[in-house]
């Protein structure tokens, strides 16, 4: 191991098995998977428990289609998580952008209370809009306020009434009628859709406020959407309907994991440049290392995005790459700095105990 200190290497070896439990839970080993966690020593104290709660906020944005998986996983840990967070601390955990759809979730079972919600919209319009049902009963004045000052936020609010905004709200997807169809990869009622009008296979999804996964978000054509949620059979049909595909699908195939699709995409010599940090962006570690096997560079972005999206497995071997070939205090010191700012104390520690690096050496941002 690259760290001096054992317990450090102790707590990285916990991490990365709990996180690979995270990443394959299904419905034949969630028991058992609940079982491991309440049974870690990641749950007895409030540093590990950020670290646990990182694990499954990092499963959660790399594995959408299992939200329900990680919301009863909060569920079992909901008392020992309020003995040590309060409501404020979790919104600094997770980022509203990335983690509206759990957010609701912990508001619903009480870890995160209104109080909070309605401090954070105060400068997040997203937060506002997506929770404006509540802040409407809590907070009548502030939320009339907020309308007459912004059109922006009242042209959202008007587009559903409230009982359509909090049930699309309760799916964390899309509202577009392909898309939970395209989640669940049910060709067969995909096939019936399209054929029942003059359907144009080469859609954008449209926008939508409730879609959980902000990759893809804004302008995801269908067969980009299909290859992001490994929609095989689907993603099949579309590719055999010679629907085009873009540049950017490399993107959403790596990001989704699906290795057929993966290798259909090859087929067509599309570029996977950049898509080492999507692969560690979505915790696609196999698929890291089919591309380190075919002599993708490593390079320091990689490092920042295990840092930035808790990829610890990826962290150590990338990490150990680079010093293998020489880190640049420069790199060392953006690493340190993002960790830091992160709130990844675990990761700033681990840092500090690489050798030949002086905490105190100024890197580019002078930091």
């Amino acid at each position: 191991m690259i760290f001096h200190n054992p317990e450090i290497t102790d707590m990285f070896d916990e991490i990365i098995y709990i996180q690979n439990i995270l990443l394959n839970v299904n419905e034949l080993n969630e028991k058992d998977t609940f079982e491991t966690i309440k049974n870690s020593f990641l749950i007895n104290s409030k540093s590990y428990l950020k670290s646990l709660l990182s694990s499954i906020g990092a499963a959660f944005y790399s594995r959408p289609l299992k939200s329900n998986f990680y919301f009863k996983i909060i569920n079992n840990i909901s008392e020992i998580l309020k003995l040590h967070f309060s409501s404020k601390e979790l919104l600094q955990i997770f980022d509203f952008y990335q983690y509206k759809y759990l957010i609701l979730h912990m508001y619903e079972i009480g870890l995160i209370n209104i109080q909070s919600i309605q401090y954070l919209s105060i400068d997040d319009s997203l937060c506002f809009i997506y929770f404006w049902p509540e802040i409407k009963k809590y907070f009548p004045e502030y939320f009339e306020q907020q309308i007459s000052l912004s059109l922006y936020k009242k042209d959202q609010i008007e587009r559903y009434s409230e009982e359509d905004h909090i049930y699309y709200r309760s799916f964390g997807s899309n509202e577009h009628p392909l898309a939970l169809i395209v989640r669940n990869d049910d060709i067969n009622e995909f096939q019936n859709i399209i054929s029942c009008s003059d359907f144009d296979l080469n859609m954008v999804m449209p926008t939508s406020q409730y879609e959980q996964c902000e990759f893809v978000f804004d302008q995801t054509s269908l067969i980009e959407y299909s290859a992001f949620f490994g929609a095989e059979k689907i993603f099949k049909f579309l590719y055999l309907n010679h629907i085009p595909i873009s540049s950017k699908i490399s993107r959403y195939a790596v990001a989704g994991g699906n290795t057929e699709i993966i290798h259909l995409i090859e087929r067509h010599e599309i570029s996977f440049y950049r898509c080492l940090e999507i692969a560690i962006e979505f915790h696609q570690n196999e698929v890291v290392r089919y591309f380190i096997e075919n002599g993708f560079l490593i390079e320091a972005p990689a490092l920042y995005f295990c840092i930035e999206l808790y990829n610890i497995e990826c962290f150590i071997d990338v990490l150990k790459h680079m010093l293998n070939n020489g880190l640049s205090k420069e790199a060392y010191g953006w690493a340190l700095s993002d960790s830091a700012a992160l709130g990844h104390a675990d990761i700033v520690e681990s840092l500090l105990y690489l050798p030949n690096f002086d905490v105190n050496q100024e890197h580019l941002n002078g930091v």
